[in-house]
């Protein structure tokens, strides 16, 4: 995969690095992919070190409301993704990763159960609170018990390691020396390692490991433990009041570090010249007040956009706006920023070539409180791509416009027709969309501008062989390898790397009458997977597809199509039965978010969460563009008239990508930490 920089957006043009390349997607990384993601393209200079502490005395049981009662154990656990994403309030600027894998805990030391025992000592300086490990993974007693990560190396802290207290806890009788063995992976790829060992036999409950940093513990990413008693790894410990400090890098030049990236992959094959139509949308075909449906003009439309006149059009400056004779009506499109505009289905990608706008800018005002007099409003257009599409084109276009402050006395505007064409010199340029999103800003408010916009000139174009161009990588679950008999089976709770929810089963098409939806529901024979199974008769069939099996056995994918057949046995499968039925697909992230706000960054591709497809007749739905980096999907379908039921569907020839990022930490978000979000949150979707 080839990696473009952007260099510059500016009014006018934008310069890009181009170049393709032939690279499939990453396959699931191994451990040195991992070791080397933490080595940057460019080491920063000038480090400043900041000294602090882990002494776990903030860590307690989230609690919404009282009374909470006694703390007295919380799992560093996350029920997703990599682990706790956890950052020192007031003292450290990145987090530090407690890895699910390790099964890292908070005890209070303080409890009466734990008077006299091992656990009873190991919290230091009159503290309350230590850090607990059961020594090994309990999901593979080889993971040695760790802190932090390798991944997401510019997001995690790194730094030296001083010294901690550590206590051992529930050795094997009569034990007299242990030996506590230390690793620290750096920022730079090296390790450094370091033994302790510790006399049991002294009767110390709590040693004190200090000089670590002098001994080579610095810029480390990760901090490995490992207690060994007689060559034997893995017994439990306690460690309290860790003396750190964090690097503190400063900011690497552009070439290092683009604040935004692009990719240009280049399939197996060129696809042959596409054949485009264009279309318009014009706002005279409404009347005015209506808000604008979505889908329209087969894309799916902001839920806010309305059609609006001069007469009904209210909070614009300059307040009116002049609409030419020319387009045969005074109505227009309005909104607030970012204007957004999608297509659901492979076939649906399209461009976008031309658009008026009026931007809504701020009243001139004396003193200028908010610094907007006089400023222009802003126009950012950005259009996004399938990265696996291999037609060579890049997965990102940007371009800028600017639309000058109008006279402070105006009373009215025209429109500003902006040709998108003459905007980018990007390869492409703004063609075979699966999402676009213009974004308005007058002036320095950080809230959204409003606009009108209207006659918003679209193409499509379409290439027949470009299946067979893709880029290579894509998995298919066929389900043709699991054994069915004369009925439907429950699938395994674990196939192939996915966990399959209660209410699947896979089945044959053999065991269906010819015509019928279950006959033809095999792309490729004789097996499927149907929505249905009830474990019990009046339990509610769970269609969940997840990737996170438990904290060692989980990945990231991204989901391409698959083929789904509505169980209508009722109706011949080819009637027009099909358009009263609404499927959903709902997924969700690395850490269990689905409802990030789609379109507020322009960084950041729209997270779709929930999508909702009327009027199905393809067996095979294709989207638009991969839904990346996702670790759950869920299925639902029902009729849109009469008693509205639930239908179930058979889904066969699942194809997905292994997502291209290693999977993130998580960290409390959303009213009061009832939610986890990535951290960071993945660009690449």
């Amino acid at each position: 995969m080839k990696v473009l920089t952007l260099l510059e957006i500016g009014l006018g043009a934008i310069a890009l690095l181009a170049g393709v390349s032939n690279a499939a997607p990453n396959p699931l990384p191994t451990p040195v992919d991992l070791h080397n993601r933490a080595i940057p393209t460019c080491m920063p200079t000038g480090i400043a070190e900041s000294d602090y502490r882990l002494d776990f005395e903030e860590f307690d049981v989230p609690c919404f409301w009282g009374p909470c009662g006694t703390f007295a154990r919380v799992n560093l656990s996350t029920p997703r993704g990599a682990g706790l994403a956890y950052q020192k309030w007031n003292q450290a600027t990145k987090p530090l990763l407690f890895p699910n894998v390790a099964a890292w805990q908070v005890f209070n030391c303080t409890l009466e159960s734990l008077a006299g025992r091992d656990g009873g000592h190991a919290c230091a300086n009159n503290s309350a609170k230590a850090l607990y490990s059961p020594g090994k993974s309990p999901w593979d007693p080889k993971i040695k018990p760790s802190l932090n990560t390798l991944d997401f190396p510019e997001t995690y802290v790194s730094g030296s390691v001083k010294a901690f207290h550590f206590t051992p806890i529930n050795l094997p009788a009569g034990t007299k020396s242990a030996k506590l063995e230390l690793v620290g992976y750096k920022r730079d790829g090296k390790k450094v390692k370091h033994d302790v060992d510790l006399d049991i036999a002294s009767g110390k409950k709590r040693f004190f490991i200090s000089g670590l940093d002098s001994k080579g513990f610095k810029q480390i990413k990760v901090l490995e433990f490992w207690l060994v008693v007689k060559g034997k790894g893995g017994y439990e410990f306690a460690i309290d009041d860790m003396d750190l400090t964090e690097d503190r890098y400063p900011a690497l030049p552009a070439s290092c570090t683009p604040s935004v990236t692009v990719t240009v992959d280049k399939g197996p094959c060129t696809p042959a010249p596409a054949r485009t139509t264009t279309w318009t949308a014009d706002a005279q075909e409404f009347t005015t007040s209506t808000a604008v449906p979505t889908p329209y003009k087969s894309l799916n439309w902001n839920s806010y956009i309305q059609v609006l006149n001069t007469s009904t059009l209210q909070y614009l400056w300059p307040p009116t706006v002049e609409v030419p004779r020319s387009r045969g009506g005074e109505n227009f499109y309005q909104g607030w920023s970012p204007l957004h505009l999608s297509a659901n289905t492979y076939e649906q990608r399209f461009g976008v070539d031309s658009l008026d706008l009026v931007c809504g800018f701020t009243q001139w005002s004396e003193p200028d409180y908010g610094g907007t007099n006089g400023r222009p409003c802003e126009v950012t257009f950005v259009g996004r791509r399938d990265p696996f599409d291999g037609d060579g084109l890049p997965s990102l276009v940007m371009a800028n416009f600017s639309i000058p402050y109008p006279d402070r006395d105006a009373t009215s505007q025209k429109f500003t027709h902006i040709d998108l064409n003459k905007l980018t010199n990007s390869p492409g340029k703004f063609t075979r969309l699966y999402s676009f999103t213009m974004f308005t800003k007058a002036g320095n408010w950080s809230y959204d501008t409003m606009f009108v916009v209207d006659n918003l000139v679209f193409n499509r174009g379409t290439k027949a062989d470009e299946e067979k161009c893709r880029m290579p990588g894509v998995k298919v679950l066929n389900f043709d390898d699991l054994k069915v008999g004369s009925e439907a089976v429950k699938m395994p709770e674990v196939y192939k790397g996915f966990k399959f929810a209660s209410g699947w089963a896979v089945n044959s098409n053999k065991n269906y009458p010819p015509n019928s939806p279950g006959s033809i529901a095999a792309s490729s024979k004789p097996n499927f997977i149907w929505s249905g199974y009830k474990p019990t008769p009046d339990s509610w069939s769970v269609t969940e597809i997840d990737t996170y099996v438990n904290p060692k056995e989980n990945f990231l994918f991204d989901f391409e199509e698959a083929t789904i057949t509505f169980d209508l046995p009722e109706y011949n499968s080819n009637k027009t039965i099909v358009e009263d039925v609404s499927i959903s697909i709902s997924v969700i992230d690395a850490c269990g978010f689905g409802s990030y706000y789609p379109y507020s960054d322009i960084n950041r591709s729209p997270y779709f969460y929930w999508r909702t497809v009327k009027g199905f007749k393809q067996l095979t739905w294709k989207f638009a563009e991969p839904i990346r980096g996702i670790s759950k999907i869920s299925f639902y379908a029902n009729l849109n008239s009469g008693d509205y039921r639930r239908i179930e569907m058979f889904i066969d020839d699942f194809k997905y990508r292994v997502h291209d990022e290693p999977t993130p930490g998580c960290s409390r978000c959303g009213f009061r930490g009832g939610d986890f979000c990535e951290v960071p949150r993945l660009l690449n979707r």
